[in-house]
This record gives C-alpha cells, structure tokens and sequence, in this order.
C-alpha cells in the first residue's frame, strides 16, 4: 500500500503577480541589452580573428575563434531562453495531470 506524505498543487499564474507589466518590461529589456552585448563582443571578436590570421599570430586567432563561438553561442541562449523555459517546464508538469 501506497502512502502520500503531501500533495502539492502547483498552478503558475503570472496574471497574479503585482506590477506583471513592470516585470515583462524589465525582462525584455535585459534580452534586448544581452542581444547588443553578445553582438558587439561578436563584431570585436571577428574582428582580433582577423588581425590575427592576417599577422599570423595563432593566439590571437585562436581567441577571436572562440570569443565568435561563445557570442554566438549566448545570442541562441537568450533569443531562445523563453522556449528552453517553457519546455522543460511542461516536461517537468507532464504527468502531473
């Protein structure tokens, strides 16, 4: 025989929240200031890539290929952090239905 400690309801509501206009602003808004970042570090590191490969100094090249990697790499992180959320949340609620 099965026996349940507690049993918990969890139901996210963002309509409940005080000031939930605010908060979508200020979210969006850090997006947006994240997607300006990842950009200019994209354009400076493509930038040392190619100063690099032109003086053929491998170091440099070897940071501009990475700093390009990783200001790509955040740029799908944040442009696709809403749907990352919203996935493993549903994964996480699947069977609790």
């Amino acid at each position: 025989m099965r026996t349940v400690l507690a049993q918990v309801e969890f139901n996210p509501d963002a309509s409940a929240l005080p000031g939930k206009a605010l908060l979508d602003s200020w979210v969006n808004a850090l997006g947006a200031f994240g997607l300006a970042v990842a950009l200019g570090a994209l354009i400076v590191s493509a930038v040392i890539w190619a100063t690099g490969a032109n003086s053929q100094n491998y170091q440099y090249v070897q940071s501009g290929k990475r700093g390009v990697l990783y200001s790509v790499a955040a740029a799908v992180l944040i442009g696709g952090s809403a749907g990352l959320i919203n996935f493993f949340f549903n994964q996480g609620t699947a069977g609790l239905s």
